[in-house]
Order: C-alpha cells, then sequence, then structure tokens
C-alpha cells in the first residue's frame, strides 16, 4: 500500500473518533446534533482532510525534502498554520448552510474555534506531517536494507562463481594427472577414464553451483570420479558408499563431495604400505556426511588446501556457522558435514 492510502486510512480513523465523540455527545444530550448533522460534519470533515492533504500538504512536504532541516522547520510550521486556518474557514461553511446562511453564526463559530480550538487542528497538521515523516524513514531503512540485501547475494554469488572456477580447473587437471597415468600402459582404461571425465565436467558445467540437488545425484558424480582413480589405482583404491532411506530427498550442494574425496587420495596415499580405504556415509536422518579415509593420519596443525577450503566455504554460502569438521579417529581421518 502507497502512502496516500496510509493517510487517507490515518485520516479515515481522526475522523471515526470524531463521529464517536459526536454520538456520545447525542447520546448525553439527545436533543442537540441531529444525526443528519453529525453525518454531514464528519463527511466534510474527511473531505476537507483529504482534499488540503492533496492540495498544501504533501506537496509542500514534499518540495522542502531538499531544504537544510531549520529551514524546512519554518516552511512546514507556517503551512501548518495556513492549513489549520483555511480547514477551520472551510469547514464551518457547512454549518452556516444548514442554518439558513446565517453569516453572523458563521463568523462566531469560525471566531470561537480559532480562540479555543485552532490547536486541535494543528495537532491534526502535525500528525499528518509525522505520518509523512514516518513513511519517509521506513521507506529509507527497507530501501537500505533490500540494498544490503541484494550486495550481500551479489557478493556472496560472486564468490561462489570464483569457487566454481577455481574447482574446475583444479579438478580437471588432477584427473588428467590419472588419465596421464595410465594411458601408455592401457589405452581402452584411458579411454574409459575421458568418458567418465567428460560426463563429470559436462554436469559441472551445466549445474547451477547456487542450487542444490539431491544427494543421490551427488553421488552419481562421486562415482563417476572415484572409477577413474579407480582405474589408476587398481586394488590399491577401495571405496563404498553407505546412505540411508530415511530421507531420500535430502539436498546438497553440487560437487561438494568430490573436493573432499581427491583431498583422501592426494594425502592419503602417502607413506601408505596397504589399500586406500575411503568411506562415504550418508546419514540423511540427522543430514549428515562424513568421509573417511585410512590413509596418512592428518598432521598437528591441519592445513586446508585448495579442495577443502572450497568445500568450508561453499557450506557458509548455504548454511550459516562453522559446518565443516576435520579429525582423526583412530585409523580414520574422518570429513563431516553437517547439512541440518
Amino acid at each position: 500500500m502507497n502512502r496516500r492510502k496510509w493517510l487517507y486510512l490515518l485520516w479515515a480513523g481522526i475522523c471515526t473518533l470524531q463521529l464517536l465523540q459526536l454520538l456520545f455527545l447525542k447520546y448525553q444530550n439527545p436533543e442537540n446534533y441531529p444525526y443528519f448533522e453529525i453525518g454531514l460534519i464528519v463527511s466534510v470533515a474527511l473531505i476537507l482532510g483529504i482534499a488540503l492533504m492533496e492540495i498544501l500538504v504533501i506537496p509542500v512536504y514534499d518540495k522542502t525534502s531538499n531544504k537544510k532541516t531549520l529551514t524546512r522547520i519554518i516552511i512546514l510550521a507556517a503551512n501548518g498554520i495556513l492549513y489549520s486556518s483555511l480547514y477551520v474557514v472551510l469547514f464551518f461553511v457547512v454549518p452556516v448552510l444548514i442554518h439558513d446562511g446565517d453569516f453572523e453564526y458563521y463568523l462566531s463559530r469560525v471566531e470561537h474555534y480559532f480562540t479555543y480550538d485552532f490547536h486541535n487542528t494543528m495537532k491534526n497538521y502535525l500528525f499528518i506531517v509525522a505520518a509523512l515523516y514516518a513513511f519517509d524513514y521506513l521507506g529509507k531503512e527497507k530501501e537500505s536494507l533490500n540494498r544490503q540485501k541484494k550486495m550481500e547475494v551479489e557478493l556472496s554469488q560472486t564468490k561462489l562463481k570464483m569457487l566454481k572456477s577455481q574447482l574446475q580447473p583444479h579438478f580437471l587437471f588432477n584427473a588428467l594427472n590419472s588419465v596421464v597415468a595410465v594411458i601408455d600402459e592401457n589405452k581402452e582404461k584411458a579411454q574409459n577414464m575421458l568418458i567418465s571425465l567428460s560426463d563429470i565436467l559436462r554436469s559441472s558445467l551445466q549445474s547451477d553451483f547456487k542450487k542444490l540437488h539431491k544427494v543421490s545425484e551427488e553421488l552419481q558424480l562421486l562415482e563417476k570420479y572415484l572409477s577413474i582413480e579407480k582405474s589408476r589405482y587398481e586394488d590399491q583404491l577401495e571405496y563404498a558408499f553407505i546412505l540411508d532411506e530415511e530421507n531420500p530427498n535430502l539436498q546438497v550442494p553440487v560437487m561438494l563431495l568430490q573436493p573432499v574425496v581427491e583431498n583422501a587420495i592426494k594425502h592419503g596415499f602417502k607413506d601408505l604400505n596397504k589399500a586406500l580405504k575411503i568411506i562415504v556415509e550418508i546419514d540423511t536422518e540427522q543430514s549428515l556426511i562424513s568421509i573417511k579415509n585410512n590413509g596418512k593420519p592428518l598432521p598437528n596443525s591441519v592445513q586446508y588446501g585448495t579442495g577443502l577450503s572450497q568445500v568450508i566455504e561453499r557450506m557458509r554460502y548455504f548454511k550459516s556457522g562453522d559446518r565443516v569438521k576435520i579429525y582423526q579417529e583412530n585409523e580414520w581421518v574422518m570429513v563431516e558435514i553437517d547439512l541440518s
């Protein structure tokens, strides 16, 4: 609802209070204030108030918006006197018409009002001006909040695009290294790896990193990536997915898990004299994902590389707080992601 409609409603509220006051006076003195006269007085007050708002109050208020504060106050105060005077002079035309155009009666009513009740009309004017100030203030606050929110969204989206632009070359470089490692010994295997790689890249390029997708779709992408690495490391790499069926519609950011698994393979094989096991367990009921591997233990001071840093930043985009935990549990290096 725009400013004018709100002002009309506020003025209608003031006129309603006037109507109730007149009806109360009618109740106390049934012989005074005929119902026709009460209705006419309130109707004139309603129409006259709206007319003066449109002709005098709102235009002057808007035109002085660029004036200095003191100058504006003086102009608005002078305008209030003019508004109140016109209101009184025009309002009492109606009672005069009711009383057969008695000009003496009109002058007495106007004089009485200017002497004893002029301040009430000024109060109405000040109420309208205060309402205009309130609308301006709230409008500016809302505009400021919307602008700030828009800037935050744009900043987050820009940051997300940067993460995506970092993720794709980083992933592609590591995956191509795996293909190169087997291309001489087994061309057919290398071809299959490239097909899987192209599928992943196609999904990555077509996906909107600002949106979520089902965890089952995320696991399909992860399966393709691990099939590439499995072709390279063969029996040295083992992996498993554990997924409950409590909440099959659980959603995750696109390609969130791949950097975690990639990091596990990159660091897990260092100084490892056994098969590297990677287990991805998804508890949909608790909205919790854990990825663990039995590779090289975590150092005392963990420093996050590009992959894990991206996972942390992307989770902050979708969820507030720290949602990624990395720790050592016995022989397992644990990465937990809280999606709740």
